[in-house]
């Protein structure tokens, strides 16, 4: 009961700092004012505050006018900045705020977005979730999933096409430019956003939401686990990660790559495939990343203000959240008390960060390090929905956005 009064009293701050600063914002989903819109509208949802909601829609009305005097560009994804009004008038919907008629005004930019995607993005392995075919996917699922299908199933073939096959499984490589090298532990990408967990979890969601597709997805995720679980087993669970800021390299925490996105990965395996396997390695990865101590977590800490980084991408509400969803599969109380744990870190945190918030902003505008920005992967919207989602877990279908959610589960 304590904590969420804790929570409560963060979320009061976060939604002022929203309602004065939010037009400081530049437009777009995971760095812009889409994200706050996003944040707005789930807390008017719980605590029914009119003024939350009037600034959601307000921010929606201005990320529609970007879209049409800016004009719909080909390389349309989660990460482009005209893609946040489809995505907020979906769920806008979803919480019958608007109605189905709104989908008229973004029917166009998915048709747009389906037609536009040229056959060298299938061809060349763009499977990226921010800039790639999958974050595109993920939009028109949440427009239509009927509309869906047909590019869901070539996404599906291009992944059958582009797999490395090998005696161990199949896994796929990263594409250019996120690892342009020759070395090994650079072209495999074990994380979420830009690598093979980021494909295994959205076929496992596709496997969830199409009947008709589950004989083709089938061998391509059972055939990445296989590879996966080997790798493992050789590298003793200690897997390089090419742009892992941990002393060892290895095992960082956190929603994007490392320890937690592998262990949930697995828990969503075991959770559709009844796969112990699967489970037991899971563990053997969560033991090994609950051991860690802050700075083995590879969470950013900023001496000059004393805090440690709270972003939803790979900070202390990331690592909060991880906990929590496998939580969720599991029901394993020890998992919740982790999950409990870093909340409590991340709302330390955040009584250091808030208070400091423009004086941070200030003195470091000219450092890309540092976001104090109101976005949703870096910034505070993403914390605050975060945080939302520990109140009430019935409000985390935004999760969506980190190929988090259990279609069918929750």
């Amino acid at each position: 009961m304590l904590e969420n009064l804790r929570i409560g009293s963060t979320l009061n701050t976060i939604d002022n700092i929203f309602c004065k600063e939010w037009q400081l914002e530049g437009n777009g989903l995971l760095a812009g004012r889409g994200g706050c819109s996003l944040y707005l509208m789930y807390r008017h949802f719980q605590i029914g505050k009119a003024i939350l909601l009037d600034i959601s829609l307000e921010i929606l009305e201005k990320e529609v006018s970007e879209v049409n005097k800016n004009g719909l560009q080909d390389y349309l994804s989660i990460g482009n900045p005209t893609s946040s009004s489809s995505w907020l008038i979906d769920q806008f919907i979803k919480l019958d705020i608007l109605d189905d008629s709104e989908k008229l005004n973004s029917n166009e930019w998915i048709q747009f977005l389906i037609k536009s995607t040229a056959s060298i993005e299938f061809d060349t392995n763009r499977h990226d979730l921010f800039y790639g075919f999958i974050g595109k996917s993920i939009l028109i699922i949440e427009h239509d999933q009927h509309l869906a299908q047909p590019f869901v199933t070539r996404i599906i073939a291009a992944l059958k096409k582009s797999a490395t096959n090998e005696y161990n499984g199949i896994h796929w490589k990263s594409p250019y430019p996120f690892h342009a090298t020759t070395s090994f532990e650079q072209t495999i990408n074990f994380g979420i956003p830009h690598g093979s967990c980021g494909i295994m979890l959205f076929l496992l969601k596709c496997y969830d939401l199409f009947d008709t597709l589950k004989y083709e997805i089938e061998p391509l995720v059972k055939g990445n686990f296989d590879w996966l679980i080997d790798r493992l087993n050789k590298a003793d669970n200690k897997l390089l990660y090419s742009y892992s800021n941990t002393p060892s390299g290895t095992g960082k925490l956190g929603w994007c790559y490392g320890d937690q996105a592998i262990a949930y990965t697995l828990l969503r395996y075991y959770e559709t495939f009844n796969a112990e396997e699967a489970k037991v390695k899971a563990y053997e990865l969560i033991e090994q990343a609950a051991s860690k101590s802050m700075v083995q977590s590879g969470v950013k800490y900023y001496p000059h203000y004393g805090y440690y980084d709270v972003r939803v991408c790979h900070g202390t509400s990331s690592v909060a959240y991880m906990w929590l969803k496998m939580y969720q599969i599991t029901k394993d109380i020890d998992i919740k008390a982790l999950a409990d744990k870093w909340l409590s870190i991340t709302l330390d945190n955040l009584d250091v960060f808030l208070p400091q918030l423009d004086k941070i902003a200030e003195l470091e505008k000219d450092n890309d390090m540092i976001d104090t920005s109101m976005g949703f992967l870096n910034g505070l919207s993403g914390v605050g929905l975060v945080l939302l989602s520990f109140l009430d877990p019935k409000l985390n279908s935004w999760d969506k956005l980190l190929l988090l959610d259990r279609p069918g589960r929750e």
